[in-house]
């Protein structure tokens, strides 16, 4: 390349009537900038290349005056002003690149660090140059039309320069449909500051009624088709009470502490600006210093995208309203903001889906008839299958023998030591074989859950000598922690009798505790069969929105050219677009984020480039395609 300035920050440099301008030093600005070696040392041996860091640049740019050179150098000074902390925009053309007899135009940015006066009409300027890669001025665009393809192709226009482009793919439904017919957006809160993960959820609330939805032919009556999207991916689905007007759909979710803040000022029906709060409420500007341009907050019932918070006024802008199907309101003082973590929906209608294939091993432990308010159980735990969300697990086993311990079937009157998988009992038994030692030690079972309140749990207890006083053969303590909830001793010997009752507990444990001593053998259990826990009113909440049309995009684009591809998951509407920018890594919709709706044909740090200088073929896959328009834009990059 043969490179000549054109223009600084718009302004004509070289246009041979004001001014004349040239690089002093043939190629300097082709001539790419150095780069530095990150090693990592190793004991006894040569050391590692890691990486390189790359390095800036500063280029001269000579300027000649060729009008009143007492009045121009004041423009130019104000041009190229050494305390202007932005950079500006330098463009350059390629003598050796002519396109109707003008040389093809680049772009880089630049600032301007130095002044050195040559003479009364000449300056030369020095120009810190960041990235020295150069960028078309004109983007290329091209519009792909896919009408109805499983697999197509298309040629993109040949790209310039020499290194490779990184392009803007925007992604558009026109029209038709694509399997999943219907999608309703799901509002998920956490209503605590208490974060949790992999909590089993049922994301379609209390009353879902599927068998409506199947009755107008919208969906399956087995469930088949029903599918939740989590931030973009598919999430594995647990279904309960299928075709009835109480269906479950139980998805384990990772949610954050709530973010909440109380509105200052009315919010208007329409139209974007702030949101306002308290500044002189110190805890709404930790709570905003928390909050990124993207996230979602629900306004009594509209959901307002925002952007980046204000700290000093204490204000949070709004860049899009009555978003996923909400519809933009007006809104007092006081009202109270609340931040939705996830971009959840539910999507059904294709009357053709198979069932979705999903690990159990993962399945809630509880009964998927449950509801999040309470978990009915008569499954515990699982020693095949230790991750199921919801299991209870073995808080305590201690004693000073080791002959007592937990089992996890039912016992019956003798065998005492059975095992199940799953666990259909919680058992705990004690015993004294010899008749002569103490027995002393400390069984417990119990539920990980922040949210409990209280349980209803029935089961049965036994024990072959009836005690008293100081000798019993029941332990000490027995029943639901803490201790201010026992369970009393069995009434009758070698008798299997059942208990059930209801108890409010702060820890969700069944414990057996203490000693038994006695001078004959003795043999004694508890276990407990059936448990419904009843959860606390700062359980996380779900509504579920409006019913709107859905076009599911589950698609690979791969550049033919160079092999690499990447895939898209996500629930659009008709018109809607979703904008892949390989430049900057981002995948959007409006200005929301669906970065987790990507994934990648191999670890790599840019996304789809296109190859230099020849014709990228791109190659779209996506089962039942019908309407679609790709738009791709790029800047050909040259170094």
């Amino acid at each position: 390349m043969n490179l000549v300035p054109i223009s600084f920050d718009g302004v004509a440099v070289n246009d041979g009537t004001n001014y004349k301008g040239y690089f002093p030093f043939e190629n300097s600005l082709s001539v790419m900038a150095g780069s530095e070696v990150v090693e990592v040392q190793r004991a006894f041996l040569p050391p590692d290349y890691a990486v390189k860091n790359l390095k800036s640049k500063t280029v001269p740019l000579a300027v000649v005056m060729l009008g009143a050179a007492a009045t121009q150098i004041d423009a130019l000074k104000k041009l190229f002003n050494t305390r202007d902390q932005t950079p500006r925009n330098l463009i350059v053309g390629d003598m050796n690149d002519l396109v109707g007899g003008l040389p093809r135009q680049w772009q880089l940015s630049a600032t301007c660090v130095s002044h050195t006066m040559i003479d009364g009409a000449e300056v030369v300027f020095g120009l810190y140059i960041e990235d020295d890669c150069l960028y078309s001025v004109t983007a290329q665009t091209d519009t792909w039309t896919i009408s109805s393809a499983a697999t197509a192709t298309h040629a993109l226009p040949a790209t310039l320069g020499n290194a490779n482009a990184q392009p803007v793919i925007t992604i558009t439904p026109t029209a038709g449909t694509n399997g999943w017919l219907y999608k309703k957006f799901l509002t998920v809160l956490n209503n605590s500051d208490t974060p949790v993960t992999n909590y089993p959820f049922n994301v379609m609330g209390t009353l879902f009624d599927t068998a409506s939805l199947v009755t107008a032919g919208k969906m399956r009556s087995d469930g088949n088709d029903v599918r939740v999207m989590v931030d973009g991916n598919q999430a594995p689905i647990w279904l309960g009470t299928m075709n009835t007007t109480a269906t479950k759909a139980w998805v384990n979710l990772n949610l954050s502490k709530r973010n909440e803040l109380v509105l200052s000022a009315n919010v208007a029906g329409s139209g974007l600006g702030n949101l306002y709060f308290d500044a002189n409420n110190y805890a709404n500007i930790t709570k905003l210093g928390l909050i990124r341009s993207g996230m979602m907050f629900l306004v009594d019932s509209e959901i307002i995208e925002v952007g980046t918070p204000n700290l000093t006024t204490c204000t949070l802008p709004m860049k899009t309203r009555g978003l996923k199907g909400t519809t933009a309101a007006s809104h007092i003082a006081t009202t109270t903001i609340k931040w939705i973590e996830h971009d959840i929906w539910l999507t059904y209608g294709n009357s053709a889906a198979a069932a979705q294939v999903v690990d159990d091993a993962y399945k809630p432990m509880f009964n998927v008839t449950s509801t999040n308010s309470q978990w009915t159980y008569t499954n515990f735990l699982s020693a095949s299958q230790p991750n199921r969300p919801g299991s209870f697990v073995k808080m305590t086993q201690t004693t000073n023998t080791g002959m007592s311990g937990l089992y996890t079937a039912p016992a019956g009157t003798s065998a005492v030591k059975v095992n199940a998988d799953p666990a259909t009992a919680l058992g705990m038994w004690y015993e004294n074989i010899s008749g002569k030692v103490e027995r002393t030690g400390e069984l417990r079972w119990g539920v990980p859950n922040p949210f409990r309140a209280s349980l209803v749990c029935s089961g049965y207890k036994y024990s072959n000598k009836i005690g008293s006083g100081v000798t019993p053969a029941w332990p000490v303590s027995v029943g639901a922690m803490p201790a201010a909830s026992p369970w009393l001793p069995p009434t009758a010997v070698s008798t299997v009798q059942s208990w059930s009752g209801t108890y409010s507990f702060d820890l969700a444990n069944f414990s057996m505790q203490g000693f038994i001593r006695r001078t004959d053998v003795c043999r004694c259990y508890l276990e407990i069969t059936a448990v419904y826990v009843t959860l606390s009113a700062s359980v996380p909440s779900v509504a579920v929105g409006t019913e709107q049309s859905n076009y599911a995009i589950g698609c690979k684009i791969t550049n033919n050219t160079t092999g690499e591809y990447i895939t898209l998951t996500y629930a659009l509407t008709i018109g809607q677009s979703v904008v892949i920018d390989c430049a900057n890594r981002t995948c959007t919709l409006f200005s929301g984020s669906l970065l987790g709706s990507l994934s990648f044909s191999t670890v790599r740090t840019q996304w789809l480039d296109l190859k230099p200088g020849v014709v990228n073929t791109l190659q779209f896959d996506q089962a039942n395609a019908t309407s679609l328009t790709v738009v791709t834009t790029w800047q050909d990059r040259s170094l």
